[in-house]
């Protein structure tokens, strides 16, 4: 059960909905562990930051999956290039979640475990590290 400072404290973000393609995943998000991937502006991704998403993606232990997250109608050519599926969201909720335009969430049962703007790359990758046997 949850427990709570102020009892009446809810969610300030109340449209928390990921999709892909149709199916809501959002579920699905907030079980397991999780590495989110947020982009504000997909296109705005150069191809040595797809490198280095790649590499990271690449050291993911084995029970984290990584997730990329854009704003609906984009992102496909940064999914295909990272050979992930691409889940999408509101652009607010993107923002709200992340003020970067590119970051990570690492989620573990759907909890916040920590989250890093995409200039605290070298952070996010020691991080994994130490979860090797996640």
């Amino acid at each position: 059960s949850e427990r709570r400072l102020n009892p009446e404290d809810r969610p300030l973000g109340t449209h928390f909905i990921i999709w892909k393609g149709e199916e809501d995943t959002t579920q699905a998000l907030l079980t397991g562990h999780k590495l989110l991937i947020l982009t504000q502006h997909p296109a705005s991704i150069t191809s040595p930051t797809l490198q280095k998403l790649y590499a990271l993606i690449q050291q993911c232990p084995g029970a984290l999956q990584p997730v990329l997250i854009a704003p609906s109608g984009q992102g496909q050519e940064v999914a295909d290039a990272l050979a992930l599926p691409l889940h999408t969201a509101n652009p607010l909720l993107l923002r709200a979640m992340l003020r970067a335009p590119l970051g990570f969430l690492l989620l573990k049962e759907g909890i916040v475990a920590s989250k890093w703007n995409f200039n605290d790359f070298m952070q996010a990758q020691k991080t994994l590290k130490k979860l090797g046997g996640l």
